[in-house]
């Protein structure tokens, strides 16, 4: 098994995918680490074999990552009369 860390910006899925090459792999990784799919796991999680390793060999050049960051919301960024509406 493969210790893989994941990054702040990646999910399970992004893990699975760099770690082993395959996204079958995020529910094996899940249950073997006690995590939830939705976990944001900090430290190093075993994955399993590698299911194919020229996307292995890929994807730790170019790290996968899902996340786009926090979405900004709020009276900061709403623009009057396109997202709310003064009465």
């Amino acid at each position: 098994m493969t210790q893989v860390i994941q990054n702040s910006d990646q999910c399970i899925a992004d893990v699975a995918i760099q770690a082993v090459g395959s996204i079958d792999a995020a529910v094996g990784i899940c249950l073997d680490n006690d995590l939830s799919i939705t976990d944001e796991q900090l430290q190093p999680v075993e994955a399993g074999p590698v299911a194919s390793a020229k996307i292995v060999e890929v994807l730790n050049i170019n790290k996968p990552a899902s996340s786009a960051g926090e979405i900004a919301d709020g009276l900061g960024v709403w623009r009057v009369g396109l997202d709310f509406k003064v009465s």
